[in-house]
């Protein structure tokens, strides 16, 4: 099967690479090619509706489509569904077929269909969004790029050709767009190749199938290290063809999967497989074995080398955590990614295989550290050094002290000795895992931890810099309107022509193109003509060198022609470049400066009290306060009170210049700007809340984690070791009675709490809307009827946005926005529409009021949209009131009970931990104590009673224990006087047989001598000789068996006393270590095991069943002896295996019977009398056939107790 394997894979890596070649960027085209094709299905089915309805409404073209589209009717949009991009008409009548469009990093191909229906121009666009905007999700898109184009994110999309690129084209045009992708797209060729494809993945599968067979063939044959190196073997080769040929990605084209990620997540959890099958067989590895024979100094230095690699283990974790953060968009408050919303689905699965890979490695790492290192005050002496070496390694590669943590985990599991308890399920297994979920969520929160500071600090930074350089979004968007309708207003014409003075200019400048929100900062600005020359003022510098300067001084915005520029005296202001036009020919240039830091008629705490700040899901729960250079308080915002900050010590020793500092319940952060000014940036935090919250939250996940890990030795153990005693299972039981109960209630009490705050905050929104409702009503008629102007409606409006703390959008019956408090910015060709579903709602199916979920600059919020009437009960417009912390304060809520559940439940888990081991133990006692009583029964020594006071169950049993001994004293004295009779019948029966064997020859003798008495002949004497020293041989024989029954009948009994069993058997081992026809395999888990018996007896025993193995060894094979000793709850063992003949179940039944030999040189009595002096203290021995060639021995013996008395 392997050959065959590597012919499938060489072939079908010859055909992929032939047609991987030639077909390099099919993949993309076809993949185009079928969202295209989607789309001109989609725009032909908005066609036959506006065919079957004459006139065409609005709310006709509610239509479920794969992408959003677009109507426009004479070059006038009547339709959007969706509105966060729409196309300007000016984009949409300069092409007829497919379009590459970007704007703002995003791109696009605009898909356009044609049709003159009813008497009209009708044209439909479609959107085809390439990279999306990662701020903005939506049921069209997810954050990032599109996955039904891209397999993985391009490195480069454009409309025009570069090297290297991969064009696409649409079928009536030529080129769409050009795109870079990553290396890996080129193996991503199913369609050009399926045959290739299918060739390499059975390929694939025979080849790791006939690896890992071998693997177990020689795991079978306990060659563990052969075997080892088939299954890493198997696994590597495995994931290098999966890696170049991209399986399985390569079949989940359509689907969100990062590649990187992907393979990541595959890679670890073939670890993971390898490090469960090594910890399975670790113990039984030769490897593990011949520990015993490496030198002092070998030990010394793998010692030290295994806590100095638990340290590179953590940080290996940490690195990989740290590395899939972004990955995981687990953020701020991460304990209420409990919710999933955040997190990608897979990502907690990759969490529970890196906690499967740090608890495995830890575990064989510890296991080696115990078999190199027995006695414990060794063992700690080489931990410390290999601790500090470990410190000394982290802080030259500054991987901080959290590694520290995982040499103290190997250092709890050493000196408990927890490995011994990995393979069965104990109550201090439950231990084991629970210090590993432990030190895993230790590691998790440190990384997530540092994540989310340094985030939080980068945020204030952000905020403070903005706001003290005068960044301010919102102005920005307001100044930069004015760029719209320079270039063809009158007013700047005539200006240039001559016809208005500069002051007549300054006056309507202010009338016609000032908003409201102007007002209240200095503004400065140039004329120059069409030589450069200004107008406007006595300036020396003509409008290029002015240009020049500007852009050389100041900082690009977002917006063309817009400049944040520094002053000579660190002021910042913003700085407008624009040109004046007439016609096609531009006439002259229009330079405007607005100072927003700083006025020559208002003061800075007035500038500040009008500043708008645009927050985002972080820096919305901000407090804020700026000082002037007096250190004096001009401006605060938010629930910190900043008047008497500088009384503190705040400023000068908490350092929060340069990082945060908690100070009365606040994080605080604090930077300088210009003219002195200083911004101090508080956000509320409850550190230790937030710290055992969050921790809590990863320490159950963690917990999560181990239980699947333990699910998943399971299934590579087919579940056969999990056998729990009455103990673990108690444990667990008392556990899962409390905690499954007590979360369920939890979890649905949180979303029903959540439901509750939610729908209490919808019923506040809908009474403030209908409250701002009936104020934006009389407002339409006050200015229906010229009561008010439009520039006091804008006032009024922007102080009814800041009284409500809401924001105010209205739109015009054809959905274009004219007016909102958050973003006053008015452009013509980019017009901002509602959204299309609750405008039609309100507009056209008459509802007084529609709730909607929004979505903006990573804020979830609600929108309200209204109706504003008139006079005459007719709708002026449209109203959308935006709820900015809608949603995030009812997340805040549910946070904070989150929170304390969290810790609730922590500390419940903990005391009941510990509640429940105890219990387990308690309750086991009795049970413990009477089985060990059982145990101790035997017909040799008096047998002691159990005294219970109480009348339980447990009195019960041992009642029925205590009279089970007093029968069993009187059958033992019955049986006793039985054993006695009935053994000295059977010596009697023995004697006789052995005595008259020789009688009968003697009798002949004798017989044969009275016929020779009489004779005098030589030869008759020389016979009698020979007859008479035949009786006496008999006579000596009769006479030897005389005496060993007489030695036999003096026989002493076992002493008891009280041995070391590890000493007596590496006694035992050095007498066969010189005898080079074996070998010998030692290997003692323990340094001390002290234990009651006979020791000689026992000495004898070993050396009696070694003896045994090797002589069963044939002479084909070289015998190999492998003896270990191990400690059970309350005995020692001892186990002896050999290669040599192994017993079949009648010689097991027949073994320890006396007069049973398996040689003819043995009497048969060896096993018989060795198993009896064994059976006299309490012990066992028996014999176990393998299923290979081989048997093993075990000698079981009872541990001795601090009272002397063995359990």
């Amino acid at each position: 099967m392997l050959i065959m394997g590597c012919l499938l894979l060489i072939l079908g890596i010859v055909l992929h690479t032939y047609y991987g070649n030639k077909n390099h960027g099919e993949v993309l085209q076809y993949r185009y090619t079928v969202q295209t094709t989607k789309i001109r299905s989609d725009i032909d089915k908005v066609f036959s509706i506006i065919q079957s309805h004459a006139p065409v409404r609005f709310d006709h073209f509610h239509l479920d489509t794969s992408y959003p589209f677009y109507v426009y009717r004479d070059g006038e949009l009547v339709f959007w569904s969706h509105n966060f991009f729409i196309p300007p008409y000016s984009v949409v009548s300069n092409f007829t077929d497919e379009i590459f469009y970007k704007k703002n990093n995003l791109a696009y191909v605009l898909i356009k269909g044609t049709k003159e229906l009813q008497g009209h121009k009708f044209e439909v666009v479609s959107t085809l969004d390439l990279l999306h905007n990662e701020d903005f999700q939506s049921k069209y898109n997810t954050a990032g790029f599109n996955n039904s184009v891209f397999f993985i994110k391009p490195e480069l999309v454009s409309a025009d050709p570069f090297e290297n690129a991969l064009t696409i084209r649409c079928p009536k045009t030529d080129a769409v767009f050009y795109v870079k992708c990553h290396d890996t797209l080129r193996n991503l060729s199913p369609i050009a190749s399926p045959i290739s494809l299918v060739l390499i993945i059975l390929g694939t599968i025979m080849v790791f199938y006939s690896l890992y067979n071998y693997h177990i063939v020689y795991t079978n044959k306990h060659k563990y290290i052969t075997a080892g190196i088939y299954i890493v073997s198997s696994f590597l080769i495995l994931r290098l063809l999966m890696r170049y040929f991209n399986l399985p990605w390569v079949f989940f084209l359509g689907k969100p999967i990062d590649v990187n990620y992907g393979n990541m997540f595959m890679d670890t959890l073939c670890v993971l497989i390898m490090l469960t099958k090594l910890a399975l067989v670790q113990y039984r590895t030769l490897l593990y074995f011949n520990i015993d024979r490496l030198t002092q100094f070998s030990r010394s230095a793998l010692s030290i080398l295994c806590v100095v690699s638990m340290f590179f283990l953590g940080r290996s974790i940490w690195w990989l955590i740290d590395h899939t953060y972004q990955e995981s968009l687990i953020e701020n408050h991460y304990s209420v990614s409990f919710y999933l919303s955040n997190v990608k689905d897979t990502m907690y699965v990759y969490l529970f295989i890196l906690l499967g890979i740090y608890f495995l490695s830890t575990h064989l790492v510890a296991n080696f550290y115990r078999r190199l290192q027995p006695n414990r005050n060794k063992g700690l002496t080489y931990w410390a050094f290999g601790t500090v070496l470990g410190c000394i390694i982290s802080a030259g590669l500054d991987w901080g002290f959290i590694v520290l943590f995982s040499s103290f985990f190997l250092l709890l599991v050493y000196v408990l000795g927890l490995p011994r308890y990995f393979y069965r399920l104990r109550s201090f297994t439950y231990l084991y895992y629970i210090f590993g979920a432990f030190a895993f969520s230790l590691i998790l929160f440190s990384v997530l931890y540092q994540k989310d500071t340094e985030r939080s600090l980068e945020e204030k930074k952000t905020f403070a810099e903005n706001y003290l350089k005068g960044k301010d979004p919102r102005l920005e968007r307001q100044i930069y309107q004015l760029s719209s309708t320079i270039g063809t207003n009158e007013v700047f014409k005539k200006a240039v022509y001559g016809e208005i003075s500069v002051d007549q200019l300054d006056t309507l400048i202010r009338e016609h193109l000032y908003k409201s929100y102007l007002d209240h900062y200095l503004v400065t600005y140039d004329i120059y003509d069409s030589t450069g020359k200004s107008l406007s003022q006595a300036s020396a510098l003509t409008f290029g060198e002015m240009k020049a300067s500007t852009v050389v001084s100041s900082s690009a915005t977002d917006f063309s022609g817009l400049f944040l520029s520094q002053g000579t005296d660190n002021t910042s202001y913003y700085t407008l470049i624009a040109d004046i036009t007439d016609g096609q020919r531009d006439i002259g240039n229009f330079l405007f400066r607005l100072y927003p830091n700083r006025s020559t008629t208002l003061s800075l705490k007035s500038l500040l009290q009008t500043k708008r700040v645009i927050h985002n899901p972080f820096t919305q729960y901000y407090s804020y306060g700026v000082y002037d250079a007096n250190r004096q308080l001009v401006y605060q915002y938010g629930n910190y009170n900043y008047r008497r900050i500088f009384d503190t010590l705040l400023f000068n020793n908490l350092g929060i210049y340069e990082k945060e500092a908690m100070f009365n319940g606040f994080s605080h952060y604090a930077s300088k700007g210009d003219g002195g000014k200083i911004i101090i940036v508080s956000e509320k935090k409850d550190f230790y809340l937030d710290l055992m919250s969050n921790y809590s939250f990863l320490f159950f996940v963690s917990m999560i984690g181990m239980m699947a890990l333990l699910l998943f030795m399971g299934f590579f153990n087919d579940f056969k070791r999990y056998q729990m005693d009455l103990s673990g299972r108690i444990q667990l039981y008392l556990n899962a009675a409390f905690l499954l109960p007590l979360t369920i209630i939890m979890v649905i009490g949180v979303f029903i709490i959540k439901s509750m705050f939610a729908n209490i905050r919808e019923e506040s929104m809908l009474g403030t809307s209908q409250n701002i409702s009936e104020v934006l009503n009389i407002y339409g008629q006050n200015y229906e009827t010229g009561k008010m102007s439009k520039r006091d409606l804008r006032i009024n409006l922007d102080n009814l946005s800041r009284s409500s703390s809401v924001d105010i959008n209205l739109y015009d019956l054809n959905g274009i926005q004219f007016y909102s408090s958050a973003l006053s910015y008015e452009d013509p060709e980019n017009p901002i529409y509602p959204n299309s579903s609750a405008f039609a709602s309100v507009l056209l199916e008459g509802n007084p009021m529609v709730l909607q979920d929004d979505f903006h600059h990573k804020i979830k919020f609600k929108t309200v949209f209204l109706p504003v009437k008139g006079n005459s009960n007719n709708i002026l417009c449209v109203a959308g009131i935006n709820f900015i912390d809608a949603q995030t304060s009812v997340e805040a809520w549910t946070r904070q009970i989150w929170k304390t559940l969290l810790i609730t439940f922590f500390v419940i888990f903990v005391f009941l931990y510990i509640f429940s081991f105890i219990s387990s133990k308690k309750l086991t006692a009795p049970l413990k104590l009477i089985a060990d009583k059982i145990k101790s029964v035997n017909f040799h020594e008096r047998n002691e009673e159990i005294i219970w006071e109480t009348r339980d169950e447990i009195g019960l049993l041992t009642g029925e224990y205590n009279r089970m001994l007093k029968k069993l004293e009187e059958s033992k004295l019955a049986l006793s006087i039985s054993e006695k009779q009935s053994a000295w019948r059977e010596m009697a029966k023995q004697l006789a047989h052995e005595i008259r064997n020789p009688l009968t020859p003697i009798l002949l003798n004798v017989q044969h001598l009275q016929r020779m008495v009489g004779s005098e002949s030589f030869e008759n004497k020389s016979r009698m000789l020979k007859t008479l020293q035949s009786i006496n041989e008999h006579i000596d024989k009769i006479t030897g068996i005389s005496m060993s029954f007489s030695r036999f009948a003096e026989m002493p009994l076992p002493t008891r006393e009280e041995f070391d069993l590890v000493k007596l058997t590496k006694g035992v081992a050095e007498i066969f270590t010189g005898d080079q026809r074996i070998d010998l395999y030692l290997n003692l888990s323990e340094n001390e095991l002290l234990v009651n018996g006979d020791s000689k007896s026992i000495k004898k025993a070993l050396t009696f069943v070694i003896k045994n193995g090797i002589n069963s060894v044939p002479s084909t094979r070289r015998p190999e002896i492998h003896i270990s000793l191990s400690r059970s709850e309350n005995s020692g063992i001892i186990q002896v295996t050999d290669n040599g003949t192994e017993y079949d179940d009648e010689m097991l039944e027949n073994l320890f019977r006396p007069n049973f030999t398996e040689t003819d040189e043995d009497n048969g009595f060896g096993l018989s009398l060795t198993k009896m002096s064994i059976e006299y203290f309490g012990g066992n021995l028996w014999y176990r056939s393998e299923g290979y060639q081989g048997k093993t021995c075990y000698i079981q013996l009872q541990l001795k107790g601090q009272d002397g008395t063995t359990f």
